[in-house]
């Protein structure tokens, strides 16, 4: 094994890239993210017989759960300290007028979760990648300690 191999992937290593119409944009301070895939398997079951006799699946979901810290203002310079270039609450809370306007919540074409050590995945840190993703849930907590946005997203598929 090479210096530079690593058996397990630290999440302190990660960041989430939203890639829309507009760019890419880095989230900044995102504390984690995670991602479930439903493939609604089925069991067919026929009279008479104690045990499917088959297992299907028919249809298929993706949920992403991220919680991201909200910060009071950008910092002086054109990044957060963590090298991210945009607040999640302002990229992705809904903007209800709008949305009462158009009945569409805000749609993004990918969201990237990537590896800032280069050398992972093929040399673009590429871990995990979704195609068509919408906010389908955002939740704030304000407590004693620092804000928090809990964010669900729904996507069309997982590419990578």
């Amino acid at each position: 094994m090479s210096e530079n191999t690593r058996l397990v992937n630290n999440g302190a290593w990660c960041y989430v890239k939203l890639v829309d119409d507009e760019g890419e944009s880095r989230i900044a301070l995102c504390k984690d993210i995670s991602f479930s895939e439903d493939l609604q398997v089925q069991p067919i079951d026929v009279l008479n017989m104690h045990e499917p006799v088959e297992i299907d699946s028919n249809g298929y979901s993706c949920n992403l759960n991220m919680n991201c810290f909200v910060p009071e203002d950008k910092p002086s310079g054109s990044e957060y300290p963590d090298g991210s270039n945009t607040n999640a609450y302002e990229k992705l809370a809904p903007d209800v007028v709008k949305l009462w306007e158009t009945h569409t919540a805000k749609k993004f074409n990918a969201l990237e979760i990537h590896s800032s050590k280069k050398e992972v995945r093929d040399g673009d840190g590429l871990l995990f990648a979704f195609a068509g993703v919408m906010v389908s849930k955002m939740d704030v907590s304000i407590t004693k300690a620092p804000t928090t946005a809990s964010v669900s997203l729904v996507a069309i598929k997982r590419t990578k």
